[in-house]
């Protein structure tokens, strides 16, 4: 019993210690080890992202101000449906330039995967769809069921 209650006191510091931080955002590491990238390949890929980075991150401040701005405009009995319309088409205007940056972003690191890194990307997309498809249905399921037994 004595030697239990010494390891617990000695273990009592290790609890007291901080968590670990959580892993990098992104999941880049998984891709680039999934698909199997060279250390050259990973610099290119990591040099295509910073240069998007910060084109991406206004576009997405973007979208957030005019959607907020859609928001008040739809709360606003004042609003006819032109300044509704306005509001809505620079909000989807917005939307659209962070697609076509993150395309070209896209597109820039397609080029530095060899064909067969592009078929197993591909693949990987395909799967990434399949699964979220699939967990999409299972939520629904599970809506329509709890409806089912609300009602």
């Amino acid at each position: 019993m004595r030697p239990l209650a010494i390891l617990l006191a000695a273990s009592l510091p290790l609890l007291a210690q901080a968590p670990p931080p959580p892993p990098p955002m992104g999941g880049g590491h998984h891709l680039a080890e999934a698909l199997g990238l060279s250390p050259e390949q990973q610099t290119k890929m990591k040099a295509i992202h910073e240069k998007h980075a910060s084109a991406i991150k206004a576009d997405h401040e973007a979208v957030r101000a005019q959607a907020k701005a859609f928001r008040a405009a739809m709360q606003d009995p004042k609003s006819d449906q032109a300044a509704l319309r306005q509001a809505f088409d620079q909000m989807n205007a917005a939307r659209f330039q962070t697609l076509l940056e993150g395309r070209a972003m896209r597109e820039e690191m397609r080029a530095v995967l060899t064909p067969d890194q592009q078929a197993k990307a591909d693949a990987m997309k395909a799967d990434f769809r399949a699964r979220r498809h699939e967990r999409m249905e299972h939520r629904i399921q599970g809506m329509q069921e709890r409806m089912e037994q609300d009602q």
